[in-house]
């Protein structure tokens, strides 16, 4: 015989009871209490609910939607919201932090690419077989932008000021791209090395009264005139794939009355200049920057190294054999069994070519201090060297501003 047809009081009994439950389980047990008499489990209960329209999830769900949460006690529902605005609280502290984190991250990178030794500069391809490969070096320091020189106060043997310093940094990018047209070298890489004293601040109290720029706008002067000053050398000298920008912080522009040796670049006005400019010029790929934070900083160029620092850790007070004796006497002590195939300084105010050590000359000129310790007079000058690629230093030459 074949299974018996259900009736309309069992279906009505059996849908009324099942929307009752709240699980299968429940379900199940409740559709057996509506109708004993039938065999009921958890798949025929499914299939007879389909076959009269209804769904048994669909059922069970809306049923558990409508169970309604008891309110807690007003004390118990205080701590809940007081939780709850404890966890978004951390939640928003740990998004925030996680986004320092992200920035520190960055700018440790940042800090890492600029003040780790340059990649090597190497021989490229040569253009022509009659051309050699070369290296160009511009040596930029003692500008002090900041201070003012009266003809009268040096016998007018020369006068500076803002306007001849701007003016002076325009001819010293011209010059640059003049020295550079020697057909015989094929050009591809420079260094420009800014070594400090750029500006001149407020260490002696006659600088208070005589510069005609604070040390902060010194700052904002250099920051505009060298973005400049680095962005005409990119664009006249085309040939140049790489410039790299080898900084170095004097000893005028700190922020201490006295210089103060373990805590020196956190101390440098110059310091802000340098890494600022980076900023600046992060765009173009040619620019490497090379920021020092010690005394030296060095760099390979064709296999030979160079060092560049801005000089005033080598105590000169005047002795007969010039300042040759204290450099030679301070670096065979400090580079002792390590091949330094050229020196570079400023701070002495007087260009020299030592052979492996360039000693550059200044843009202020001559000064009522120049005077005052009886140097010998000096036009204003930067000095300019090209490395070639097989022999070294080859040519070295002022660039008269």
């Amino acid at each position: 015989m074949g299974a018996v047809a259900w009736t309309a009081e069992e279906e009505k009994a059996l849908i009324k009871a099942v929307s009752k439950a709240k699980s299968t389980d429940e379900a199940v047990e409740l559709a057996r209490k509506a109708a004993p008499k039938r065999p009921i489990t958890l798949n025929s209960l499914g299939i007879k609910l389909r076959r009269m329209g209804y769904v048994l999830g669909a059922i069970l769900h809306k049923n558990a939607t409508k169970v309604k949460q008891k309110p807690l006690p007003i004390h118990e529902d205080i701590g809940q919201f007081r939780k709850q605005r404890l966890i978004e609280g951390l939640k928003a502290t740990n998004i925030r932090l996680m986004r320092e984190l992200e920035a520190k991250d960055a700018e440790l990178e940042n800090f890492k690419s600029i003040t780790r030794e340059p990649k090597p500069i190497v021989g490229l391809r040569r253009k022509s077989d009659t051309q050699r490969k070369g290296c160009v070096v511009l040596q930029c320091s003692d500008w002090h932008v900041g201070e003012t020189v009266d003809p009268e106060s040096v016998n007018g043997l020369n006068e500076y000021n803002v306007d001849i310093a701007s003016k002076c940094i325009d001819r010293l990018a011209e010059g640059f791209e003049w020295m550079n047209r020697d057909k015989r070298f094929d050009i591809r890489t420079a260094i420009i090395h800014l070594g400090g004293d750029l500006m001149t601040g407020y260490i002696h109290p006659e600088l208070q009264e005589l510069n005609s720029m604070s040390p902060q706008e010194e700052q904002l002067f250099l920051l505009d005139k060298c973005e400049l000053f680095l962005r005409r050398i990119a664009k006249e000298n085309e040939s140049l794939e790489r410039i790299l920008v080898m900084c170095n912080s004097g000893n005028h522009g700190r922020a201490t009355d006295k210089q103060r040796v373990s805590s020196r670049e956190s101390n440098s006005h110059e310091q802000v200049v340098y890494q600022t400019l980076h900023r600046l010029l992060k765009n173009d790929q040619r620019f490497e920057f090379h920021i020092a934070r010690g005394e030296w900083i060095e760099c390979n160029a064709f296999g030979f190294r160079m060092a560049f620092t801005h000089g005033d850790s080598f105590n000169y007070q005047g002795g007969i054999g010039g300042i040759t004796i204290p450099i030679r006497r301070g670096i065979d002590r400090q580079f002792k069994n390590r091949k330094i195939h050229q020196f570079c300084m400023g701070h002495f105010h007087s260009r020299q070519d030592l052979g492996d050590v360039q000693i550059n000359g200044s843009m202020i000129g001559y000064s009522a201090y120049s005077q005052r310790i009886h140097a010998p007079f000096e036009p204003r000058q930067q000095n300019w060297f090209l490395v070639d690629s097989e022999r070294g230093k080859c040519v070295s030459a002022p660039i008269w501003l």
